[in-house]
């Protein structure tokens, strides 16, 4: 496609990056699943499925409605031949690969009358979250990948897919619509595979837009189920959280947890920016349409208007849901303080009655120490007290005494009465 907006630099980035190592798969080798709806001799449309590759697809005749799903639009060796044959042969913009090989969350863009076709094309971004039950019941999240780091809740994978939409324009010229899916999923594939024969020249003739209003939908079924599936994972959480010590969850998981929330809540709305702008300019088609494309026109706006208040449902949970992780990861921490202060507590108790009893045993040890062996005469046979041993009471006891005496008055005060007592004594002495 020769345009003033054609960037060839995308491209030269786009092969430097697939072939920066090697490969020992063919080009050949890269097959398609193609979806062709071809009308019968009785006027009726027909839509016929096949797996082809590169090659065959070239040989194919033109279709009414031709869908392809192609793997993921990556710049990877053993895909690079085959998608930049799809890139040069429907003539997609270079604009769509920078949004590929950037991996924006938000990317949509049309261009009209580029030699006799119109297109349009957008790509879609979100996080993956691949939820399994235990023996118990209770749901975690893991990384799905074949040997990929498992930590609490982790899991680093992401959706990716690519949308391309060209139709023919003219009076002149048969219709003639292809979309090109890169990455789509299984339920998308069968989505698209279940258009009744009988609208493809009621709706998707007349408006192909009708196409990115089903593909919408479908993505938002499928962020739909993430969101209601990170929501079990957060109940089980939220539980443990309130009602157990023992399987309370750690930080780590988290905020694993929490990051993954904030990874939905950012695709969620990148999507509806991505629909705003979708649908704005299928409404300077709508203002251009002939009367006989009216109806299905309004229809696709109605359906895209449909999927836009999906996700608006989809964020609003996402908000609500970080809103309840942020008191949840409140209320942990402030639980696993008062949990620290409860054994410190424990720990001061002891050391205070360590402390207590060393406090009653020091005047008496100190009082030992000074008489010495005094009271005490060792003869082989017998032991005999001193006739002064009563000394060592009379003086060990009020010493205790006064040492309690001194650690109460230094740690709580005199004592109300005693208090009490001591103002009534200065108050008469004074008079």
């Amino acid at each position: 496609m020769s345009s003033i907006f054609q960037d060839r630099s995308l491209l030269d980035a786009f092969k430097r990056a697939a072939f920066s190592k090697p490969t020992l798969s063919s080009p050949h080798a890269f097959t398609v699943d193609v979806l062709d709806s071809v009308q019968a001799s009785d006027g009726r449309y027909q839509l016929i499925s096949r797996k082809v590759t590169v090659p065959e697809l070239e040989q194919l005749p033109v279709p009414v409605l031709r869908i392809i799903f192609s793997p993921l639009d990556l710049p990877s060796s053993a895909t690079a031949e085959g998608l930049l044959w799809l890139f040069d042969h429907y003539a997609t913009p270079s604009a769509f690969l920078a949004g590929r090989l950037r991996s924006v969350t938000h990317s949509f863009g049309a261009l009209n009358s580029i030699n006799g076709y119109n297109c349009s094309w957008f790509h879609y971004l979100c996080k993956n979250i691949t939820v399994t039950h235990d023996a118990h019941g209770k749901a975690r999240i893991s990384d799905p990948r074949p040997g990929a780091p498992q930590m609490q809740h982790g899991d680093s994978t992401w959706i990716r897919s690519g949308y391309f939409l060209r139709w023919a324009v003219g009076s002149n010229r048969d219709p003639e619509v292809t979309l090109l899916c890169f990455g789509a999923s299984i339920s998308l594939k069968g989505r698209l595979q279940d258009i009744p024969p009988s609208s493809i020249n009621t709706n998707v003739v007349r408006d192909p837009y009708s196409l990115f209003a089903i593909i919408l939908e479908e993505l938002s079924l499928q962020m739909d189920n993430t969101v209601w599936d990170v929501m079990d994972v957060f109940r089980h959480i939220e539980l443990n959280t309130l009602t157990t010590m023992k399987d309370r969850e750690s930080f780590t998981g988290l905020h694993n947890v929490s990051k993954h929330i904030l990874f939905l809540q950012e695709s969620s709305e990148a999507t509806m920016l991505t629909l705003k702008k979708l649908s704005s300019n299928h409404q300077q088609i709508l203002e251009d349409v002939p009367d006989g494309d009216r109806h299905a026109t309004e229809m696709a706006q109605g359906m895209l208007t449909h999927a836009e208040t999906q996700f608006q449902s989809i964020s609003l949970r996402l908000k609500s849901l970080e809103k309840r992780m942020g008191n949840v990861i409140a209320l942990s921490f402030h639980l696993v303080t008062q949990d620290g202060n409860q054994i410190m507590q424990t720990d001061s108790s002891s050391m205070a009655t360590i402390a207590f009893v060393t406090l009653v045993f020091l005047p008496v040890s100190t009082v030992s120490t000074i008489f010495g062996n005094q009271f005490f005469n060792f003869d082989p046979v017998t032991i005999r007290i001193s006739q002064s041993f009563w000394i060592f009471w009379v003086v060990s006891i009020p010493l205790t005494l006064l040492v309690l005496f001194v650690w109460r008055v230094s740690n709580k005060g005199l004592p109300s009465g005693l208090y009490d007592a001591f103002n009534m004594g200065r108050w008469r002495k004074s008079r």
